[in-house]
């Protein structure tokens, strides 16, 4: 018969048949055969044959394979041949043989060999059925004679067969002596009319243990396993008894496996099937956690959880404990004392608190019978632990009890004492969700002398900072005062330096190093030196690790010839060598080292190396100092040959730097351009002379226009000759606009889209408003301390979006949008696409794609208008593409167009408060703090 499956269009259900639902509590328990027609109809198959297998008898396998004979009719020959051969077979495997009894019928009865005949007798009567030959049509009613059937002799070869025992079924459940009956300490009824009983029976003598009844009832006879373990402490984990409970254990034998034991269920009762246990006095127990396992795959639980059976509590002698807690009290006199009690589990928990001027002990007893590990701390005003230590109770000298007296100084002290405690292994336990508190009593004399103390230390920590305040800003003025002392030297070391200057300011502020190369006989010499900060890089610890470069363009690290390394040089790998620093009296510190001439160029003989590379190592603070940039010190003592097109001014490595990331980097955002362009600004700030300085030289407004004492003061259209620049400040002045003409013309090449804003990089939109916030911040400080750059700040500034802190709700609000008004989050539709750019790259274009999507909105569905508006904004259809997630969808009208144009109306302003530093309206939302309340009116007015 073949499988048909119910949901088939085929099936029609049959008379006198019905559809059988199994279910499971285990979905892995229940087969799916559901999967196929095949398989379940394979099944049927199997089955089926297997029961015809059964079915057949050893004999006619045998005789299938022998030749027929060749007469139509066999010979009486032919026959005794084929019956010899099949009563030999049958004797040899103890098969099933047909036999005729006495009155011609037919019975079956096992064949067995003669040595086994008293195992199982065969009737002398029987004898083999003979099948009947066919008569010719000439001689029917020709009497056919009667044959017999003899089996030839064969040697008695006296060998004696040993049959096995089979065991009939599990072995029978004796119940060990006991005392009586007992009491029940469990009752489970189990799914399917199963049960599980529990009793546990005194035994004789006492203090000689309890024996352990299980029962289960229910079950049927195949093999059934009592799977347990015992539970020594409250919440700990399954665990072995002790060899001899396995040993006495009814029926033998209980197998111990990992985490558990395992017994046999005995043969079943009038009662049910029986295990049992004996467990001695001694053994300390809490319960005996099990479950029943009936192979292959049958496991009886309570629910979830583990069946259980809790074993009796021991009697507590309350005297006992009460002696202790008077033992306490007592040992606490003449101090300020507090009594707490907690009933915790099956036990109690009893604190006799007592303040006095030395601190606060805490002697804790209890009548728990199990590991108890108390672990405590003094907790502060938030109940934060200020410190916390760990200690095990002891037994006490009264029977039954625990006890721990620990000791807080008064130093230590607050007004509460916290404590949680574990139990057994990793059992802990707290005062709910919460940790116990203790609260100590008020002790005048204790709080006098604590008040006291803690003056005392606030005074002296108080000093102590101030100390170290003077001490910081002492040392921190003398180091500004010899680093300027080492700044106006500079110019001395670079004409000294005929070859080539290089100065590098480390970052952390750790200090500036100079790096000088001169022509020294016929080679050529170079001077490092280093001004140091004496915290961040003491003079007498502070090594040189570095390298030597050979090429103009790969600035990768060889380790120098040994005849250049100058002394106590070690030599690190093949890239590079470390060389202690030399301190000299002025507060720096020097190294200097040889290089040989190469082969002379135009200019004459030049150094052997192309340059070096360096950073500055503290190994007892491991610290590494580097350019503020985060790179590697580089200094160059030959000049590369020059590139066509390449700058040539002073700052040329700053605008080498930027053509190169640029052109060749393979990522760049908005966020990289603002990082790298306050990184190249703070190398301006370390370099440059104004600032502070240069405010300092402002001149006032007395000076600023002429003034005369004789009579009141008067205007004049000439500025006073002070505000003339110091020739000698022109040189300045010239670096400064020539840095930040490249600063401009860098940010306002990108604010025209001339460079790229995203390239192979997803940037976060609060990464990307951390950045511009960054980068404006920093320009406001410029234009505040460097009045002669302000311009440049200014323009340089207006190129830049506002930033701010409103980047992540970019990326959070779209999404709210979309899930408010139901608009799904699949591809293919314009504002999923726009959804997936604002999440992984925004830019200033955003703004112009969401005005557009109002105007289409406002215009109920006009392309017309969202195109007009993306063209006013400098955004074409082609520019929508090239984004990496493109936008190649046009917006469609989806749910309540009014409640759209108000969410994207909100979401338009979060877009402008990071990108649109030029909208007038946000500007005076954002100032609107610090404005008087009329000319914000005015201002919103213009609006």
């Amino acid at each position: 018969s073949a499988a048909i499956k119910i949901t088939s269009p085929s099936y029609v259900m049959q008379p006198y048949s019905c559809i059988v639902l199994k279910t499971f509590t285990d979905k892995g328990s229940a087969k799916d055969y559901g999967q196929g027609d095949d398989e379940y109809s394979a099944h049927q198959d199997i089955t089926r044959h297997v029961r015809e297998v059964v079915k057949r008898r050893m004999s006619m396998e045998f005789t299938s394979t022998l030749a027929g004979p060749a007469a139509p009719s066999p010979t009486a020959s032919h026959m005794e041949r084929m019956m010899s051969m099949t009563r030999r077979r049958s004797a040899m495997s103890g098969t099933i043989l047909s036999m005729e009894d006495e009155n011609g019928e037919v019975v079956y009865e096992m064949d067995r060999p003669p040595s086994l005949d008293n195992l199982t007798r065969r009737p002398s009567e029987l004898k083999p059925t003979l099948a009947a030959a066919p008569s010719p049509t000439d001689s029917d009613n020709e009497e056919v004679p009667e044959e017999t059937f003899k089996p030839p002799a064969r040697k008695d070869r006296n060998v004696t067969l040993s049959v096995p025992e089979v065991p009939s079924g599990p072995a029978a459940a004796e119940k060990p002596t006991t005392a009586g009956e007992g009491s029940k300490v469990l009752q489970q009824d189990l799914s399917g009319g199963l049960s599980i009983e529990a009793w546990l029976h005194p035994i004789d003598g006492e203090g000689t243990g309890r024996v352990l009844e299980v029962i289960a009832k229910g079950f049927n006879s195949k093999e059934l396993i009592f799977h347990w373990g015992a539970i020594e402490a409250p919440g700990g984990a399954w665990k072995h008894p002790p060899q001899s409970v396995l040993q006495t254990s009814s029926p033998l034998p209980s197998k111990a496996i990992e985490g558990a034991v395992q017994t046999l269920f005995g043969a079943a009762d009038s009662h049910g099937r029986k295990v049992f246990l004996t467990f001695p006095h001694e053994y300390k127990l809490k319960s005996v956690n099990f479950v029943v396992h009936q192979p292959p795959q049958s496991w009886y639980k309570n629910g979830n959880s583990d069946l259980c059976i809790q074993w009796p509590k021991p009697a507590k002698d309350a005297s006992n404990f009460a002696a202790s807690i008077d033992k306490a009290v007592g040992s606490s006199q003449g101090s300020t004392q507090r009594q707490t009690t907690w009933k915790i589990k099956d036990f109690t928990l009893q604190a006799v608190t007592a303040v006095d001027e030395a601190g606060a002990s805490v002697h804790f007893v209890t009548d728990a019978d199990c590991e108890l590990m108390l672990h405590y701390g003094a907790g502060d005003s938030y109940n934060k632990w200020n410190f916390a230590r760990s200690v095990n109770f002891a037994p006490a000298r009264e029977a039954g009890v625990l006890e721990i007296n620990v000791k807080i100084a008064a130093e230590e002290l607050t007004k509460r004492v916290m404590f949680v405690l574990k139990i057994g292994a990793n059992h802990w336990v707290k005062d709910g969700a919460k940790d116990f508190i203790i609260w100590l009593p008020e002790d005048e004399k204790a709080a006098v002398v604590r008040a006291e103390k803690l003056e005392k230390a606030h005074s002296m920590k108080k000093a102590a900072i101030e100390e170290a305040q003077k001490q910081a800003v002492k040392e921190a003025a003398s180091f500004q005062d010899k680093l300027q002392q080492f700044r106006k030297s500079r110019s001395e070391r670079q004409k000294a330096a005929n070859v080539s200057f290089q100065s590098v300011v480390l970052s952390e502020e750790a200090g500036e190093v100079d790096v000088s190369c001169y022509r020294s006989g016929e080679g050529f010499e170079v001077a490092v030196k280093a001004f140091l900060h004496p915290e961040k890089a003491p003079p007498h610890a502070t090594l040189l690790h570095w390298g030597v470069l050979m090429d103009f363009r790969k600035k990768d690290w060889s380790c120098p010839d040994e005849e250049m390394m100058p002394a106590g040089t070690k030599i690190m790998d093949r890239q590079a060598c470390q060389s202690p620093l030399q301190p000299l009296e002025d507060g720096s510190s020097e190294i200097r080292f040889p290089i040989h001439s190469c082969e002379a160029t135009d200019q004459g003989p030049a150094p052997s190396i192309k340059g070096m590379a360096f950073v500055v190592h503290v190994p007892e603070t491991n610290s590494w100092f580097k350019t503020i940039e985060g790179k590697d010190c580089i200094s160059m003592f030959r000049e590369a040959p020059a590139k066509a097109g390449e700058w040539k001014g002073s700052w040329k490595e700053q605008v080498n730097y930027i053509i190169e990331t640029e052109r060749d980097h393979e990522h760049m955002t908005l966020m990289h351009r603002y990082n790298n362009c306050k990184a190249g600004i703070d190398v301006w700030l370390a370099k440059s002379q104004s600032g502070a300085a240069a405010m300092q030289r402002l001149p006032s407004w007395t000076s600023t226009f002429r003034t005369d004492v004789q009579r009141m003061a008067s205007w004049s259209r000439i500025p006073s000759l002070s505000l003339l620049m110091d020739p000698d400040e022109a040189a300045g002045e010239e670096l400064d606009d020539e840095f930040w003409s490249w600063m401009f013309v860098w940010q306002r090449f990108s604010f025209m889209r001339l460079l790229d804003w995203q390239r192979n990089y997803n940037t976060k939109p609060r990464e990307l408003a951390g950045a511009t916030d960054g980068l404006a911040n920093k320009l406001c400080a410029v234009w505040k301390d460097h009045p002669n750059v302000r311009l440049w700040a200014r323009w340089t500034l207006a190129t830049l979006g506002r930033g701010g802190s409103q980047g992540q709700a970019i990326r959070d609000e779209i999404l709210h949008i979309m899930h408010r008004n139901k608009i799904p989050e699949t591809a293919g539709h314009f504002y999923e696409q726009w959804h997936q750019k604002l999440h992984n790259n925004t830019t200033p274009d955003d703004i112009g794609i969401c005005k557009a999507l109002l105007a289409f909105l406002r215009s109920s569905g006009s392309l017309d208008a969202y195109w007009k508006v993306l063209h006013e904004h400098g955004i074409t259809k082609e520019r929508l593409a090239s984004y990496e997630r493109s936008i190649t969808k046009e917006p469609y009208l989806h749910g309540e167009t009014g409640r759209l144009i108000m969410e994207f109306e909100n979401y338009l302003k979060i877009l402008q408060s990071v990108h649109d530093a030029l909208d007038l309206q946000t500007a005076i939302e954002a100032s609107s703090w610090c404005l008087p309340a009329d000319l914000l009116g005015k201002l919103k007015d213009i609006c």
